[in-house]
């Protein structure tokens, strides 16, 4: 089956497709060309790819809609936002957490000082202007020293993983577009406490599923 003017059948299906609600649409084609003969006009069933309910994993006062009915939306779009103040709270603690490294510093500092400090009293040690004892508790003060730097970068990786976790959490308070498509429907409003219904509805319509009605006697 060939069609002489594909560029008015997506068309014409786009726009149905991006102006509907109830997911199917019976749209006019114009000019196609089947078997060789010329029909002024054939309906065609108009379905998106893929229908989506979308919601938030938590349940929350709505904050913020970025989008409504009608507006075409890319994957990855913010479209709406729960009340998020503790989280967003959590997350600054966590990032600044994550990015201090005074202790580490500090720490470092110290171990540097008892390797130096070492040194120099395995040279007094061996030429006995110390004894063994001194020397044992010099050497315990450096290991501690160094096992404390360990100690404070595995706090760094900790605190990188709690921005991670805070990051997460208020991922689960957002409504994000899985898909690109049309918003078909918006079911909530700013200040409505939401748990597990919807928020929008959204249609993929690209591809689209078409369907086209065409006459016994114009197929071969």
């Amino acid at each position: 089956m060939k069609y002489k003017n594909y560029l008015s059948l997506r068309t014409a299906c786009l726009i149905a497709g991006a102006l509907t609600a109830s997911i199917v649409f019976v749209a006019p084609v114009l000019q196609a060309d089947i078997s060789g003969e010329l029909v002024s006009e054939l309906d065609c069933v108009v379905q998106p790819s893929i229908v989506a309910d979308l919601g938030v994993a938590v349940p929350g006062v709505i904050k913020k809609i970025h989008f409504d009915r009608a507006d075409y939306v890319s994957k990855g779009t913010l479209l709406a936002e729960l009340d998020s103040e503790l989280e967003l709270a959590s997350l600054a603690l966590a990032r600044h957490l994550s990015q201090v490294t005074t202790a580490l510093e500090l720490r470092q500092l110290n171990a540097d000082f008892g390797s130096r400090t070492l040194n120099r009293n395995q040279t007094l040690y061996e030429k006995a202007s110390i004894s063994k004892q001194t020397l044992d508790q010099v050497q315990t003060e450096s290991q501690v020293a160094k096992l404390q730097v360990k100690q404070e970068r595995e706090n760094q990786i900790l605190a990188k993983l709690e921005a991670d976790r805070a990051q997460a959490a208020l991922s689960r308070r957002q409504v994000v577009s899985p898909i690109e498509g049309a918003i078909t429907e918006r079911y909530k409003s700013i200040g409505e406490y939401v748990s597990d219904e919807p928020v929008f509805q959204i249609a993929q319509l690209d591809p689209l599923r078409i369907e086209v009605a065409v006459a016994l006697d114009h197929l071969d």
